[in-house]
């Protein structure tokens, strides 16, 4: 299993707390978090360390300096990694799961005072909030990073959030796997990087093949050519946080847009994240270029 290398760093506050503001325990399952209090039934939650969390899920997690009442937890079934800790009067648990679509994996069950989509670095973010049955105010944001395909969740609780910017906490936590899945530990610079994606790329099972090439306005062409499918011509790609996102016309002449990164063999994978066309629909990935 990949070793995942996530540390939690500058929170500003955070919880022992299994989900959203409610204590952890080995005994009793949270209330309003993933599982109903039922009589007779085991906690699902197995409460380790840090060693421990990296072995059972492949997940780095590390809580910030000055941190109380820090828990770590996981989810044996669903490979779900947690840490949950007390800083500055505010609880906050941080969550991680291999997924493959954005999810909301906080434990939260709560109707939303308020919902808004919204960013996390590159990645598509949920933010929602919401005030609980105790009269404290609770944040939530979730987010996907499409690359490694993990979702995360950072949760907040503290009797007045008002004025604070969850957005901010999260950008802070989230660090980026691509380096790991890319290979990318070798590339020194960020300009070996996009030098690596320059040229034409083609696929040894097919023949299919892969152009990119830089523009003067600091975009890049993209033309995708697959072997009795299609050939994709004219797009136009941008390079940021180790991956190129593009878009490009369908045969039918509407837009799809898709990403591309280098996989674990050194190799690029065009991954379509936007598409309306049957054949290449969202979620397909062409490997091995």
């Amino acid at each position: 299993m990949k070793k995942y290398k996530m540390l939690a760093v500058c929170l500003a506050a955070v919880m022992a707390l299994s989900a959203c503001g409610q204590k952890a325990s080995t005994e009793t399952p949270a209330e309003n978090a993933d599982q109903e209090s039922t009589a007779g039934l085991a906690n699902p939650w197995t409460e380790t360390d840090q060693a421990g969390i990296l072995e059972a899920t492949g997940f780095e997690l590390a809580a910030p300096e000055g941190a109380k009442d820090v828990q770590y937890s996981y989810l044996a079934d669903e490979g779900l990694a947690q840490v949950s800790y007390v800083l500055d009067s505010t609880n906050w648990v941080y969550r991680l799961q291999s997924a493959n679509e954005l999810t909301d994996i906080s434990g939260c069950n709560y109707e939303w005072d308020a919902e808004e989509q919204g960013k996390v670095s590159y990645c598509d973010a949920e933010y929602r909030s919401y005030v609980n049955e105790n009269g404290d105010d609770v944040q939530t944001v979730n987010w996907y990073d499409v690359v490694p395909g993990v979702t995360y969740s950072l949760s907040a609780t503290a009797e007045d959030l008002d004025g604070m910017d969850i957005q901010v906490y999260a950008e802070q936590v989230f660090a980026p796997m691509q380096g790991d899945s890319y290979g990318d530990e070798e590339l020194e610079t960020q300009a070996e990087i996009q030098d690596y994606f320059l040229g034409e790329h083609t696929r040894d099972e097919d023949g299919s093949t892969l152009l990119i090439e830089a523009n003067e306005d600091g975009t890049y062409k993209v033309n995708l050519s697959v072997i009795r499918l299609c050939s994709l011509e004219d797009g136009v790609g941008t390079f940021e946080d180790h991956k190129m996102t593009f878009t490009v016309d369908d045969p039918n002449g509407n837009p799809m847009t898709g990403i591309i990164y280098r996989d674990g063999e050194d190799h690029l994978t065009v991954e379509f994240t936007d598409s309306t066309w049957d054949y290449l629909p969202n979620g397909e990935q062409l490997t091995g270029f």
